[in-house]
């Protein structure tokens, strides 16, 4: 096997499936819409600052 077989079979082999990089980007939307979804219901009503806030934005 020569030096470029190597680096051939070597790439192939390290880099990821069609199906796990899907696999991933499901799993990365998924978490986007619960962390949305969690953030939104957390948002206070008044337009009064609270501590959460003030720390939030630093």
């Amino acid at each position: 096997m020569s030096a470029f077989e190597a680096d051939d079979w070597a790439r192939s082999k390290a880099m990821p499936s069609e199906e796990e990089i899907s696999r991933v980007r499901r799993l990365i939307n998924r978490s986007r819409r619960t962390w949305t979804t969690s953030r939104t219901k957390n948002v206070p009503r008044s337009k009064k600052p609270t501590p959460w806030s003030a720390a939030a934005a630093q």
